[in-house]
């Protein structure tokens, strides 16, 4: 475990510089430089299983790029790569189609942290969110119906609400009212959403809702 200051705070990021993959009984060694200065996290499989996909970020942590790996050869390619002049945080809720026809990342390359849609050559589709505010979660995304549920601020900074909108972007709609932070999980069949609530004058509380 490496330790890094960041914002005056000790924060531990894990360190490796080599994978192992096992397919068949067979020990393959993920295509890596084990002599570079950096740090490996976040694996996730593509949903055929025919690649993992993980990050790599620099030592410097200006410099992030999400590689997919080939399980029988360890031969990587280079799926994403995003630079900043400051500060490059690990994307830690990635979500890959079922489809396998692209994935979302919630990056903050403008300043903001945002939704974006890309294939799987890392191509940028369309932009889904943007302004001067924040996306903080994916909480669901229901491929069926085209649509990604987050929670973020809009208005204002104090409020964390669930919104919805679609994949292309458009029809952003707000889910949760009233003042107050919003933590929401949504229902496997997309019926049904729980949210938690509170604000300066209310203590938590918990509702059950119906999304349609």
């Amino acid at each position: 475990v490496s330790k890094y200051l960041k914002d005056e705070k000790l924060t531990p990021i894990e360190k490796e510089n080599t994978w192992v993959l096992t397919s068949e009984n067979k020990i393959v060694w993920v295509d890596e430089d084990p002599n570079a200065d950096q740090y490996t996290a976040w694996p996730v499989w593509a949903n055929d299983s025919n690649e993992l996909l993980y990050q790599v970020l620099n030592r410097d942590q200006d410099d992030l790029v999400i590689l997919a790996t080939d399980p029988s050869s360890g031969k990587n390619r280079l799926l994403y790569e995003e630079k900043q002049p400051t500060w490059v945080d690990f994307f830690n809720d990635i979500y890959i189609f079922k489809n396998g026809t692209g994935f979302i990342l919630r990056s903050d390359k403008d300043g903001w942290r945002h939704l974006y849609l890309y294939d799987m050559n890392g191509n940028e589709i369309n932009r889904i969110t943007s302004g001067e505010w924040v996306v903080e979660k994916i909480v669901c995304v229901d491929e069926e119906n085209n649509k990604i549920y987050f929670e973020g601020w809009k208005d204002d900074s104090f409020d964390r609400h669930l919104f919805k909108v679609n994949v292309d972007g458009t029809d952003l709609t707000q889910v949760t009212k009233g003042k107050g932070s919003y933590t929401s999980e949504i229902s496997p069949n997309g019926s049904y959403f729980y949210s938690q609530y509170s604000n300066f004058n209310q203590p938590a509380v918990l509702n059950l809702y119906n999304l349609n």
